[in-house]
């Protein structure tokens, strides 16, 4: 008289609920991409970084850079801050008035490197580094900005150098670049 439908109930729950984990899956894997893209950007585009990095190229331009460069020709890559300390060999240049001091400390700057915007030399600098977080971050940018050897003339775009630099606050690293022309 009545029909045994536990059977018939049975592979409902299942399709049912293979249906709500796949769309939780899918819904978590979305989510998941967003989420990493988002924690990258908020450490490898720090604002107060940038804002560093953009104050120590004015200086650079205002001193004359060209100058600046003379004095370094046989250099592919100048440590402008290293450590936490302003270099000393470049003190007489951009520590006018105490400025890479100030910039250091106001910041909180634990690394800023003055290149050439190749990437072979930007890989070059990436051996020299023991800190991890900051060969990734030369490798974000060298994919980032798809750079090329400038020496081939494969380089897309019109930069000359670029200003790295790596800032820590609160046990945390933060980092910003800025191309120069």
């Amino acid at each position: 008289m009545f029909k045994n439908n536990k059977g018939f109930m049975l592979v409902e729950v299942i399709i049912t609920s293979t249906v709500i984990l796949t769309g939780m899956i899918l819904f978590y894997s979305s989510f998941n991409s967003l989420f990493s893209k988002y924690k990258e950007r908020e450490v490898y585009h720090d604002i107060d970084a940038f804002y560093a990095s953009k104050e120590m190229i004015n200086t650079l331009l205002e001193n004359n850079l060209n100058t600046f460069l003379n004095t370094h020709n046989d250099k592919e890559t100048i440590n402008l801050i290293e450590d936490g300390n302003c270099n000393s060999e470049e003190s007489n240049y951009i520590n006018k008035n105490n400025f890479c001091t100030t910039l250091q400390n106001l910041y909180q700057i634990k690394n800023m490197i003055f290149t050439y915007y190749d990437e072979n030399v930007l890989e070059k600098k990436k051996i020299d580094l023991t800190n991890e977080t900051f060969k990734d971050y030369i490798d974000y940018i060298v994919n980032y900005y798809n750079i090329k050897d400038a020496n081939v003339g494969t380089d897309s775009n019109h930069y000359t150098y670029i200003v790295i630099t790596e800032i820590e606050n609160n046990k945390k690293n933060y980092y910003a670049s800025i191309p120069i022309e």
